[in-house]
């Protein structure tokens, strides 16, 4: 396999970079009955200036640790061209020869991309860490350098927030599938207070990684090829030189920034301190605004018979926008802010949901709305795609059953005036079999002729004879 080609930070929709062992995984899902890949956290990011460190903040310099293959300090010059080519370059190349490596073990469901991740976020000054204390973790974990005490009073912190994906989707379009990933941040949360790092190894017992060819140039499986894109070249980037050896990778766990985010609740000292707090999302409740200008997406590949056979890898990283592209103080990405709502001063808050919108090589049959449901999940904006509809039909339902509410009301009023206006229902029925006799009786009388004209010879006889007593 070769190493990744990538393009240069786009200014509009974001620029997604991913991963060569996100693919592999996808492949192994598709094509193992055992093995489920799902997309699963993400993490907002608030990446440095693009310049050199004045008073031990952290910022981004190309320059600074990286190394041509001839040994000499890489050259920067433009900032988008910088950040995609070391990239790739140095981050991708390097996977790629772990990926190529012969102790490699391909039955490990962990990968080593965010190891590699934050690799080349240290390399580039962005980020450094320390351990963490007693009263943040028990577990022997890492932290960002963002304690004054050890000298880390002008250190932002990177990793701003922790996040769960909670609703995926799949849509066929003209012919193509696409798989979307929504990534909502709801109104609630501020920063996550602490976030965590584990220390992890290598996906390999070497501790230095040398290019497949000594004598190559460019990245692995480019030899001798162009980038299409004129402004990115394809020369190797490294960690060292010698003359003996070339080229290499330090990959020392002990001695390089081989760390991975740490997701459980449990290792968290402040969360499992708290009884009123249990996961992540309810400690980040407890922090306020924050500023990130970047994603990191990632996925769980796990084993259906044996689910404790679990891994949460990095499948890529988002750039929200371009870098504002002139070299020197002030280069940055543009930033988002997230505001947590204020019960004090009535500020109100704001959400995020984005959508990635990722094309694979799957089937047009299988289409539809998976939303998984955790401890974790928030319910902002996830389920509203899927119950906007609904909703519509039951409005549509309600109003009909509303309209057949109202004429039944209509018909109960009647009946109610009916039987309410008898004492009861006796009285009532008295009254039916008395009007019922009375018309019996007056039927009989007009039954036939000679009824009816007896009836008039008596009105005729008693009239008169009622007259001449009144006269008398």
């Amino acid at each position: 396999m070769a190493t990744p080609l990538v393009r240069i930070p786009q200014p509009q929709g974001g620029t997604m970079y991913a991963f060569a062992s996100s693919a592999r995984d996808i492949t192994r899902a598709f094509n193992s009955a055992d093995i489920n890949f799902e997309f699963s956290k993400y993490a907002l990011l608030d990446l440095p200036d693009f310049t050199q460190s004045v008073n031990n903040e952290n910022s981004i310099n190309f320059g600074l640790n990286l190394k041509q293959p001839s040994g000499q300090p890489y050259v920067a010059g433009m900032p988008n061209v910088d950040f995609a080519q070391t990239f790739q370059n140095y981050a991708l190349n390097l996977e790629e020869l772990l990926l190529n490596d012969d102790d490699y073990d391909p039955i490990i469901l962990a990968s080593d991309a965010e190891k590699i991740f934050f690799k080349w976020l240290s390399a580039l000054g962005a980020i450094d860490f320390r351990p963490s204390d007693s009263n943040e973790s028990s577990t022997g974990a890492y932290a960002e350098n963002d304690n004054a005490i050890l000298g880390g009073s002008n250190y932002d912190r990177v990793v701003k927030y922790l996040g769960s994906i909670d609703a995926e989707n799949d849509v066929a379009y003209q012919g193509n599938t696409y798989h979307e990933v929504y990534i909502n941040v709801p109104t609630s949360v501020g920063y996550t207070p602490q976030v965590l790092f584990k220390p992890t190894d290598y996906n390999t017992t070497a501790t230095k990684l040398y290019p497949s060819d000594v004598n190559a140039v460019n990245i692995e499986g480019r030899e001798g090829q162009t980038h299409p894109d004129p402004n990115i070249n394809i020369d190797s980037i490294v960690d060292e030189y010698n003359a003996e050896s070339g080229p290499y990778y330090d990959i020392q766990t002990n001695a390089t920034n081989s760390v991975q985010i740490e997701f459980a609740a449990g290792s968290y000292a402040a969360i499992e301190q708290d009884p009123d707090t249990t996961s992540i999302l309810e400690f980040s409740k407890k922090g306020q605004e924050f500023r990130f200008n970047a994603i990191l997406v990632y996925y769980d590949l796990y084993s259906e018979s044996v689910p404790a056979n679990r891994a949460t890898n990095l499948y890529g990283i988002l750039i929200l926008d371009d870098i504002t592209d002139s070299p020197g103080p002030g280069s940055r990405i543009h930033e988002q802010i997230k505001f947590k709502p204020n019960e004090v001063t009535g500020l109100n808050g704001n959400a995020y949901s984005l959508k990635l919108n990722l094309k694979f090589n799957s089937s047009l049959d299988n289409v539809g709305v998976e939303t998984s449901v955790n401890d974790f999940t928030t319910f902002s904006m996830d389920l509203f795609m899927d119950t906007t509809t609904a909703l519509e039909n039951a409005a549509e339902v309600m109003l009909q059953a509303n309209k057949r509410y109202s004429k039944i009301v209509e018909r109960l009023d009647g009946i109610e005036n009916i039987v309410f206006s008898s004492k009861d229902a006796s009285t009532l029925s008295s009254k039916l079999d008395l009007l019922e006799s009375q018309f019996e009786a007056a039927s009989i009388q007009l039954a036939d002729s000679d009824a009816l004209l007896a009836l008039i010879t008596k009105a005729v006889t008693v009239v008169p004879n009622w007259l001449a007593t009144a006269l008398a």
